[in-house]
């Protein structure tokens, strides 16, 4: 199976072994060249957002996703759209979406 996504301009594809939202932050900063030297967050439609700490559970009280999560553990759709937020201090983001599973 494999998640395709669009991030700005840029199509990423992420088998879903490795369809984590850690792996997607990289796959995102790869496609439009940069170095991942700062951290990086998601946010979604639902007041959820991805945080560094390393959880088992996909989601906790406080609405924060893991970035190990994997990305089927959110429940995502085609069509589903959240943020990408990297380097806090500049707020570079891109909008995503969720185009499609195969």
């Amino acid at each position: 199976m494999r998640y395709y996504f669009k991030a700005g301009q840029k199509d990423i594809i992420l088998d879903e072994d490795k369809a984590t939202f850690e792996e997607l932050g990289y796959e995102i900063l790869r496609a439009f060249n940069i170095y991942p030297s700062n951290m990086f967050e998601f946010e979604f439609d639902d007041g959820e957002f991805t945080t560094s700490a390393d959880s088992p559970a996909a989601t906790d009280d406080d609405g924060q996703v893991a970035l190990s999560s994997r990305i089927k553990d959110k429940g995502l759709k085609p069509g589903d759209i959240f943020m990408f937020m990297y380097d806090y201090s500049n707020e570079w983001t891109r909008t995503v979406k969720l185009l499609k599973i195969e």
